[in-house]
């Protein structure tokens, strides 16, 4: 059979049946190259990456939650008894955020600039220990307003290293002790220190003050004695101090005390060894107990087994910031999910129902959710966190964890319901719903089966931006002192906010800087997540 092709510029091609090759098809193939390799999710899963900034964000909350579970895991911090830590963590208060990559830079190594008194400079100054304080001494400096301040005292700007927290009084048993000085005869290291004979000193400095010229009065001389005592409770200082002194030597300011130099060195006290069943202790024994000064920093990693790294620093307690920090992102988290997952089962059932059957039925569900709603969830937490915080027996912390679980999810669902509501009554009157129907499909199956699913999309993103909210009310409500975490032993970000709140402006501005990033990044990659999960699942753009 001839078949005659015209091209374009009319010039006319003529075939036959010869010119073409028969060629053989399976059916089976065709059938297959065809056929749709998708589902609903993964078409989801692809519109989803394709958003950039919610992939990020996705990635970003996959960190945090990482971090808050594998910190408390791995942190050496967590694993000591908070109980006998209370007095030693004293002794690291406020040390400042240390990363061992930055060792010796100036940023991020645990050191900071600080102007300082007299007073404070030749105590870091004079520290007999391993770590000496001072970094960096840049010399005195005019500042007018710290001179009044101070007593006219000169004023010093210098570099402060935060770990070198210098000498520290301890008492110990005889067991005890022995085991400290044969760690010590076998590392090489100089923990335990001359004990400071401070008393004979005092003793001698009142009888000074008594025979003085200036005829202090009993009461002068008394208030005199004790600050200087209270001066050398301080185990750095190891040297004779007299109060601060006018220039025809009588005194000036007795809350102010300074060395005592002989030429340019200061004059030491330290007390002989105590020969107990012929060794020589180096400190004073009392009642059983030996008491002595050591160099604290290898002595704390001789007690804990590690040498305290702080790498977001450490709060007035001693406490490890990055540890606490994780603890309270896990329990805010934790507390967040758990809240919207039992929210968006209550929602789901009462919305469906609502959107379900409409009439009757909807309407005295709605009044129900509107009187809920319209009770200020301040108001409920307040209560219930009375409440369970008066049952005697009760955890401090498990109640204010009801409280917080009580009162978050009695409204929380409310939004759910609505959006299941609404989406019911979207898809409810559809032909294939009543097709379904007409073929004798029962409620459950209707609404499990063809309306849930294709809601189920924008129920979940409105859901899942409840957790940011959940967390945020949290940190709110501790953060302005409603909730109080303090005494039940438990930490959340908003607890860690509201003890950062009064470092702003300090040296220690970093106990509030952490918790201010973690939150804002937790805030942001929730809500550019939440959106990408709403673009994703939103039927009109899945096919674009």
């Amino acid at each position: 059979m001839n078949k005659k092709l015209y091209s374009l510029n009319k010039n006319e091609v003529t075939y036959v049946k010869e010119d073409f090759e028969k060629i053989s098809i399976n059916e089976r193939e065709v059938e297959n190259s065809i056929q749709i390799k998708s589902s609903f999710f993964k078409d989801c899963f692809k519109a989803f990456a394709k958003n950039k900034a919610s992939l990020i964000a996705a990635i970003v909350l996959s960190i945090i939650a990482l971090f808050a579970i594998i910190t408390p895991i791995a942190s050496p911090f967590t694993k000591i008894d908070s109980l006998s830590y209370n007095i030693d963590g004293s002794r690291l208060s406020n040390i400042h955020p240390k990363n061992l990559m930055f060792e010796g830079s100036g940023f991020w190594d645990g050191t900071y600039e600080k102007k300082i008194n007299d007073a404070d400079y030749y105590v870091y100054k004079f520290y007999d220990t391993e770590n000496k304080p001072i970094i960096k001494d840049n010399g005195e400096i005019k500042d007018v307003e710290m001179e009044m301040l101070n007593a006219s005292q000169k004023i010093h700007s210098v570099t402060l290293d935060s770990y070198a927290v210098g000498s520290s009084y301890i008492s110990l048993n005889k067991e005890d002790y022995f085991k400290l000085e044969e760690y010590c005869n076998n590392t090489g290291k100089n923990i335990i220190q001359d004990y400071v004979d401070y008393r004979s000193y005092i003793e001698e400095y009142r009888n000074e003050l008594l025979a003085s010229e200036f005829n202090y009065s009993q009461a002068m001389i008394d208030i005199t004695i004790k600050n200087m005592e209270i001066q050398y409770r301080n185990a750095n200082i190891t040297y004779k101090i007299v109060p601060l002194l006018n220039t025809d030597g009588s005194i000036r300011n007795n809350n102010v005390f300074l060395p005592m130099f002989d030429n340019t060195d200061v004059v030491h006290i330290y007390s002989s060894s105590v020969i107990d069943n012929d060794r020589h202790i180096k400190g004073v024994i009392e009642n059983g107990q030996y008491h002595i000064r050591v160099d604290y920093m290898p002595y704390f990693e001789y007690k804990y087994g590690f040498s305290p790294i702080f790498l977001f620093g450490s709060n007035s307690a001693g406490q490890d910031l990055l540890s606490r920090l994780a603890i309270g992102t896990l329990f805010s988290l934790g507390l967040g999910i758990l809240v919207t997952a039992i929210n968006l089962l209550i929602g789901l059932v009462y919305g469906a129902v609502e959107g379900y059957y409409g009439g009757k039925t909807d309407l005295i569900l709605e009044r129900v959710s509107d009187i809920l709603s319209a009770i200020p969830s301040i108001i409920l937490l307040v209560i219930f966190n009375v409440y369970f915080s008066s049952i005697p027996g009760l955890n401090q912390g498990i109640a204010v964890v009801l409280g917080l679980f009580i009162a978050f999810i009695l409204t929380g669902w409310i939004g759910v319901a609505g959006t299941t509501r609404m989406q019911f009554y979207r898809y409810k009157g559809l032909d294939f719903v009543a097709a379904s129907r007409s073929l004798g499909a029962k409620n459950s199956r209707l609404i499990f089966k063809h309306i849930l699913p294709n809601a189920i999309g924008t129920i979940i993103t409105s859901s899942i931006l409840m957790i940011p909210g959940v967390i945020f009310s949290e940190s709110s409500l501790s953060y302005l002192g409603i909730i109080d975490f303090s005494g039940s032993g438990l930490s959340s970000i908003g607890q860690l906010l509201n003890e950062g709140s009064g470092s702003l402006g300090s040296d220690n501005a970093y106990l509030l800087l952490f918790p201010t990033i973690l939150i804002s990044l937790l805030m942001i990659s929730f809500n550019l997540f939440g959106n990408g999960l709403r673009d994703a699942f939103n039927p009109l753009s899945r096919g674009e």
